[in-house]
């Protein structure tokens, strides 16, 4: 199953690589997260949870697991989860915590990590300080707040988390835009005219980002990257 997130199957993948997860609690935070789920698990993780913000991911995610999966998914605000303090191990997040939320977002992940837990995030950034209107246009139509790489690393550290692995995944997106349109051509196929209209503008937001992306030149201003983060 393909991942389709920014950053696709590379970030779990470094994770897998530069982290041990056996025995650890893990937090995914965020849809699409299904099969990085099923990854942690065959990894040795003991307990991996999904949160998702609305019913749409909620249901989305659900439809993914199979009968026997012992994977949990669960509706939350990620600002003001329903987990006690130190629950998890580490935290896991592709391309959640850039959100115009990300202070608060950020403080309750670090209420939920144990002492020593990691905090894997990657996310949009700023590949320049300065980017074009068309640009920060698609940034304040899905709520994001990126970084650039400096930025993103003093905003961590800053944090009391110590990075221990660092990679820029921007390569990923060509894959990730040109599958969100492959995605919405095939989707579009079976949705009736009413279901067009009621997600008219979600299906206006994923064309104008992935052509901006494609063909526009946006490909210049953003990025994706990851860092894996020990809390001090």
């Amino acid at each position: 199953m393909k991942i389709l997130l920014p950053g696709s199957d590379r970030q779990i993948t470094l994770l897998l690589k530069h982290t041990e997860i056996n025995g650890k609690s893990v937090l995914l935070v965020g849809g699409g997260s299904v099969q990085i789920a099923r990854m942690l698990k065959e990894a040795g993780a003991e307990r991996v949870e999904i949160i998702v913000e609305d019913y749409e991911a909620f249901i989305n995610s659900s439809l993914l697991l199979d009968e026997n999966s012992k994977l949990i998914i669960k509706i939350m605000d990620f600002t003001h989860t329903d987990y006690t303090t130190n629950s998890y191990d580490m935290v896991f997040a592709q391309g959640t915590l850039c959100s115009v939320n990300r202070k608060e977002i950020v403080k309750e992940m670090k209420r939920l990590l144990k002492p020593g837990g990691f905090l894997c995030s990657g996310e949009i950034i700023k590949l320049e300080n300065d980017v074009p209107s068309y640009v920060e246009d698609i940034f304040d139509n899905s709520g994001l707040d990126p970084l650039t790489i400096p930025d993103m690393k003093k905003y961590y550290t800053e944090r009391n988390f110590d990075i221990k692995f660092e990679s820029d995944l921007s390569a990923t997106l060509q894959e990730y835009y040109s599958s969100s349109l492959e995605t919405l051509e095939t989707a579009l196929k079976d949705l009736s005219d009413n279901e067009k209209s009621y997600y008219k503008k979600l299906i206006k937001q994923i064309k104008h980002e992935a052509t901006s992306y494609l063909q526009l030149g946006a490909d210049k201003y953003i990025g994706f990257y990851m860092l894996i983060m020990e809390m001090i």
